[in-house]
């Protein structure tokens, strides 16, 4: 799909040059779930723990990586942990009590709820959810194949689940994790456009992004900025995100999206916020790890 035409924007109907038709779950009013640092800590510890999203974790027991499709979702409760399906995922965000949105090993974004398992798109990977559980955002693969390739033509999707529109966000092959901002039409995301890859944000879909961070930079040194891969959160304000960056080790960084200026606030990975508004983390640095409050962030 190329952005030099239109933006493709779908409803019940799927409209010309357009992969699929777009899913209208009904959901409720939202209401954020929140992570509990007694279950973060169980799951850290756990066999393959890559990911977790509220009381899911995605563990990988053949590589440790979430781009494997041995990867098997988990719930976790006071009471233990329990399979959530028995297929494979590369990804999966809870959007509420009933909702779980995934991204699964044969290509297929779903939505998990009480009343069954629903498909939303094909030939799809690297799912994100946006804070306020209402818009995704996806690659959707030229040809809507079943197995992962390299180098497959994608085009980045920004899907409202509320209206059920779709909008293309970048076809771009130096474009990658993009990241809604809650309440909002922009979207960051990371690009390699400068050379280095650096966090950039676009004021909605189809537009032209601008560089916040690394501007300037040709080489890994002082003042870089790494980039997360899918641990990112969002202060009240909307516009601050705090996310983990991997690079050798676990750091998590404030971002805020006004004016680019980032900083590290201390190790760590998987951000997420408790019922009394704590931000907390996972810092695999501890034995076994643990669930830290994370300071500095407001």
């Amino acid at each position: 799909m190329s952005l030099s035409r239109p933006l493709c924007v779908l409803s019940w109907v799927a409209l010309a040059g357009c992969a699929t038709q777009a899913y209208v779950p009904d959901l409720p009013p939202y209401q954020p779930p929140v992570a509990d640092p007694v279950l973060m800590e169980r799951a850290a510890a756990s066999d393959g723990f890559v990911f977790m999203h509220r009381d899911l974790s995605v563990s990988c027991l053949n590589t440790g990586s979430d781009l494997h499709p041995g990867c098997t979702l988990r719930r976790w409760t006071t009471g233990g942990d329990e399979a959530v399906t028995t297929e494979p995922v590369f990804a999966a965000y809870r959007l509420d009590d009933n909702h779980v949105v995934m991204s699964t090993a044969d290509l297929r974004i779903t939505m998990m709820s009480p009343e069954g398992t629903t498909e939303i798109a094909r030939g799809a990977v690297d799912l994100r959810v946006a804070d306020d559980g209402r818009r995704i955002t996806y690659a959707q693969l030229e040809g809507e194949p079943t197995v992962l390739e390299p180098g497959l033509p994608a085009t980045w999707m920004v899907h409202d689940l509320q209206s059920g529109e779709r909008a293309a966000l970048s076809d771009d092959p130096r474009d990658t994790a993009p990241f809604p901002l809650p309440s909002s039409s922009a979207v960051l995301l990371v690009s390699t456009r400068s050379g280095l890859a650096s966090l950039w944000i676009a004021d909605e879909p189809g537009a032209e992004p601008r560089q916040l961070t690394n501007v300037g930079l040709t080489e890994v040194g002082e003042g870089f900025v790494p980039v997360p891969g899918r641990e990112l959160v969002w202060l009240e304000d909307g516009v601050t995100a705090v996310f983990s960056a991997h690079y050798g080790h676990k750091d998590l960084w404030r971002l805020d999206t006004t004016t680019g200026e980032a900083q590290r606030l201390r190790s760590g990975r998987s951000p997420q916020f408790t019922a009394s508004g704590d931000l907390v983390a996972i810092d695999d640095e501890q034995e076994p790890p643990r669930a830290v409050v994370v300071g500095g962030v407001r």
